[in-house]
């Protein structure tokens, strides 16, 4: 894969909160950690992106609303996700 996606951590009152999302928004990984490297594995090593650099994330500010109460706005945030067709199925 040759795609390039941005780190973020959040701080969070339940510790950091990573994020890793593609350039065009879409979450790949995330997850109460403060390592790069754990919310990296997540990913099957075939879908790893090819390049990572720190940044700014659309899903970041929508983990602060989250936590200010909008419990609701996590279900705007797109996700991009591997797997079979069985488990894409559900």
């Amino acid at each position: 894969m040759t795609l390039t996606a941005v780190l973020q951590f959040v701080d969070t009152p339940d510790g950091p909160f990573a994020i890793l999302a593609a350039d065009d928004g879409a979450v790949l990984s995330s997850g109460w950690t403060d390592s790069a490297e754990r919310i990296v594995e997540r990913i099957r090593p075939s879908h790893r992106p090819a390049d990572i650099r720190s940044g700014t994330t659309d899903a970041a500010s929508v983990v602060r609303d989250y936590y200010a109460g909008d419990l609701a706005a996590i279900d705007a945030v797109p996700v991009r996700q591997f797997g079979t067709a069985g488990q894409l199925a559900g």
